[in-house]
């Protein structure tokens, strides 16, 4: 199933996405349209190319980013590869909606842009096993990370690059894994303007 969260008469619903119509369910986001399995009562009906689609989880708990994870990306820049995931975090307030338009920092000269796989978690883990973490996953979405490379580059933690408000657009859908299997092989691309700036393939993952 493709789901939404989709921003329609001042509040948010969760929408199951089918081609050009987009079907709002009397559920807060797309993460409950999951738990819901993409059914329930229908409350409006908004044409996809038009819907005001929202960030897709409106307020995750976590927002933890694996960094130095692409083979080709270690290469270039001469790193040996790590042992274990090198991660960082994000805020809920970083979230913006894939269509909403982001005011660039002006503290910021040095800002650039990747795409990334972003994984939604819906159900809550504690010392999961691998299998029971496959389990609940309630799907996959298309991340934006925006860096202020030269906040970033200020001490040897990321952080203060990556926590600026609003620049970070989460969606426009979240894809079930039924529809994207184990995401091992997808192809990201990031694009300014039609001017593509970045391309890449989840099989390129250092860790899977």
């Amino acid at each position: 199933m493709y789901l939404a969260t989709v921003r329609h008469d001042g509040r948010l619903w969760g929408a199951r996405v089918e081609g050009e119509r987009t079907v709002l369910l009397d559920v807060p986001d797309a993460v409950a349209a999951w738990e819901a399995g993409g059914r329930g009562p229908e409350r409006a009906e908004v044409g996809t190319a038009t819907a005001h689609f929202a960030r897709t989880s409106p307020t995750p708990q976590h927002i933890i980013c694996v960094g130095l994870n692409y083979r080709s990306h270690l290469e270039q820049l001469g790193r040996t590869a790590p042992e274990f995931p090198t991660l960082f975090a994000k805020f809920a307030s970083t979230l913006t909606g894939p269509r909403d338009t982001i005011v660039l920092p002006a503290e910021s000269e040095q800002i650039q842009g990747e795409v990334e796989l972003a994984i939604i978690v819906g159900r809550n883990l504690c010392r999961a096993t691998a299998d029971d973490a496959a389990q609940a996953i309630a799907g996959y979405t298309v991340a934006n990370d925006l860096s202020m490379r030269d906040w970033q580059h200020r001490t040897g933690e990321a952080l203060q690059g990556k926590v600026f408000d609003r620049t970070t657009p989460l969606g426009p859908w979240l894809v079930t894994p039924d529809e994207a299997g184990d995401a091992r092989d997808l192809t990201l691309s990031f694009r300014v303007d039609g001017v593509e700036w970045q391309s890449g393939s989840t099989a390129d993952m250092l860790f899977r």
